[in-house]
């Protein structure tokens, strides 16, 4: 009896890792051929477009960022920065540069959602047509909006930029392996989803959104993630958002290992919140017949790459060792071993096409420890990074 239930616990324990590590690998394989089809510009009159700016004690980079997504955009686009619960010169600094502001101070209703129900609720007013939102720490490229209006007007959903992350030239192991993570996730994962005709994810900055469909968004909320939460129940309410990888937005890594550490708590935490939910969107999708918005929302379940490994290899040893010590058919035992090989085969691929430069091959030797080190710090991690409220990263002085 004991050695039927393990054997049942493990293979459903096995086979559930292998649904996520099936669909990681084919993102990442649907995404290795570079070729791909740029937009076509439109002879059509631009649309009305907003750009939307949350930011909180912003003050230090703000400037630099609206002066690129100004660059970015036409005459006659808006730009309004919501200053939410600022304590500095965020709202001083945005009106200098010529954005609309609107100051928002609520001590108890504080995030990013909040920031951004508050900029819907003022565009309210005179709607424009198309809401783009960029974070106030990011630099869209200079047709980044146009790009992303264009896509929004063709394919009449919403629309995710290619949104990166990047280090300055001699940053440490740590902050490598985190660009390169980003890559995986925002670029290539991205691409191979929108191949294969499932929708993408909304990544946090550079997102587009009709008028109507945005103005109908449930944003008033403290999700850790809540442009990952905003893009599965757009695929499952069949709006999923598209890829667009024309339009790009960069965004600065922190320079202090305090700002790393307050940014990639808030990141996993915010996932593994969001897992549940992502698995119980996986069932609303098929009850509603849209396999693809199920893939989506399983693909939303997958976890970081540098929890996903560990874990797998976990799982792995862990159901070695009850086959061997229980002599247990050995099903699961096959499936754990399969489950690695496919992430780390498809993972390893991909750096050599596209990682190389972001991670060096002695660099990804090294990078095993610390991906280890990461696991073992997890339990901690997930506790601080469930703190109410909207942290600011903090990026350091420039110069720093």
């Amino acid at each position: 009896m004991t050695q039927s239930l393990f054997f049942w616990c493990l293979s459903l324990l096995n086979i559930a890792l292998f649904s996520l590590a099936i669909i990681y690998s084919a993102q990442l394989l649907a995404a290795l051929p570079s070729l791909r089809a740029k937009i076509q510009p439109s002879t059509a009159p631009r649309p009305k477009i907003a750009i939307l700016v949350p930011a909180h004690n912003e003050e230090a980079g703000l400037g630099a960022s609206l002066t690129a997504i100004r660059a970015a955009m036409a005459v006659d686009d808006r730009l309004l920065v919501v200053a939410d619960n600022c304590s500095d010169r965020t709202a001083i600094i945005a009106q200098t540069a010529g954005a609309e502001v609107l100051e928002r101070n609520d001590t108890t209703r504080r995030g990013k959602g909040y920031a951004l129900d508050a900029g819907v609720k003022y565009l309210s007013s005179c709607p424009p047509d198309i809401v783009v939102l960029i974070d106030a720490d990011c630099f869209p490229s200079p047709d980044a909006i146009g790009f992303l209006a264009e896509a929004t007007v063709q394919t009449e959903r919403p629309v995710q930029a290619l949104y990166l992350m990047t280090n300055k030239a001699g940053a440490g192991l740590s902050l490598k392996i985190a660009e390169l993570a980003f890559m995986l996730k925002n670029r290539l994962r991205q691409r191979g989803l929108n191949r294969l005709g499932i929708p993408c994810h909304l990544t946090g900055s550079g997102m587009a959104f009709r008028w109507e469909v945005i103005s109908d968004l449930d944003l008033a909320h403290g999700h850790l993630v809540e442009d990952m939460k905003m893009g599965l129940d757009l695929a499952i309410a069949g709006s999923g958002p598209v890829f667009c990888e024309d339009a790009v937005v960069l965004s600065p890594f922190p320079d202090t290992v305090q700002g790393l550490s307050t940014q990639r708590q808030r990141w996993i935490g915010g996932h593994f919140e969001l897992i549940s939910t992502a698995l119980t969107g996986v069932a609303r999708a098929l009850r509603r017949g849209r396999i693809a918005a199920a893939l989506s929302a399983l693909s939303t379940a997958i976890p970081p790459l540098t929890f996903l490994l560990p874990l797998l290899a976990i799982v792995l040893l862990m159901t070695a060792g009850f086959t061997w010590a229980l002599k247990l058919a050995p099903l699961p035992l096959f499936i754990a071993v399969a489950n690695l090989a496919l992430v780390c085969g498809t993972t390893l691929i991909a750096w050599v096409k596209y990682g190389r430069l972001i991670l060096t091959p002695s660099d990804a030797l090294r990078a095993v420890s610390i991906i280890g080190l990461q696991m073992i710090r997890s339990p901690q991690m997930l506790l601080s990074a469930h703190r109410n409220g909207w942290v600011r990263t903090d990026r350091g002085q420039p110069g720093e």
